[in-house]
C-alpha cells in the first residue's frame, strides 16, 4: 500500500502492478467486482430478500424463523434452498458458524449491489438488531430463503399447522425482539 502513496510517479507502483499484487489478488486474479476467478456472483435476489424480510413484522420474522427449525428447512435439497445453503457456507469461511456484520455487508456491497449507505445500514440494523458485531451464519437464513416461492409449495399449509400445533403442545414462546 506504500508503494502506492509515493508521490513521485517514477517510484510509484502502476494500477496494473497494485491490482496483481497477491495481498489484494488473494488466491487468483480478481475480476472488476472484485470475485476470483472461479467464485460465483452472488444473486441478486439475496439482497431483495434481506430487504423484503426486514418490511415483515416483528411476529411475522420470528414465526418465519421458527419455521427454518422446525422444517428443518435448511436440510431439504430444494434449488429454492440450495443457493441459501451455498451462501451461508461462504459466509462461514473461519468454520466458527459465526459471521461478522462487517464481514456480511462487505460480501453483499462486493457482489455488485450499488445499494446507497442508508440502505446498508438499514439492512445490517435489521440483520443486528442487537448490535453485537457478529452473527450465528444460521441465524440469517430466515432472511434469505425465498418464502413466496416455500409458501406456494403443496407441503407448507401442512408444515405450518404443523409447526403451530407443536408449538401449542410445548408452550413455546416466541421472543419479539
Amino acid at each position: 500500500v506504500s508503494s502506492l502513496l509515493v508521490k513521485d510517479p517514477s517510484g510509484r507502483i502502476s494500477a496494473r502492478e497494485a491490482l496483481s499484487h497477491p495481498w489484494l489478488a488473494a488466491e487468483g486474479e480478481r475480476d472488476a467486482g472484485g470475485l476470483l476467478e472461479d467464485e460465483p456472483a452472488l444473486e441478486e435476489s439475496l439482497v431483495c430478500r434481506l430487504q423484503r424480510f426486514g418490511l415483515y413484522s416483528k411476529l411475522k420474522q420470528a414465526l418465519l424463523q421458527k419455521a427454518v427449525v422446525h422444517m428443518n428447512l435448511l436440510e431439504r435439497q430444494d434449488e429454492e434452498v440450495k443457493s441459501v445453503t451455498s451462501f451461508l457456507d461462504s459466509l462461514d469461511y473461519s468454520k466458527s458458524g459465526t459471521v461478522r456484520v462487517d464481514d456480511l455487508v462487505w460480501m453483499l456491497s462486493s457482489g455488485g449491489y450499488d445499494l446507497e449507505t442508508e440502505e446498508w445500514t438499514q439492512i445490517c440494523e435489521q440483520i443486528d438488531a442487537d448490535s453485537h458485531d457478529t452473527l450465528r451464519v444460521r441465524d440469517l437464513a430466515p432472511m434469505l430463503v425465498d418464502w413466496p416461492k416455500v409458501q406456494g409449495k403443496d407441503t407448507w399449509r401442512a408444515w405450518v399447522e404443523d409447526m403451530f400445533s407443536s408449538i401449542s403442545k410445548t408452550c413455546d414462546v416466541i421472543t419479539l425482539d
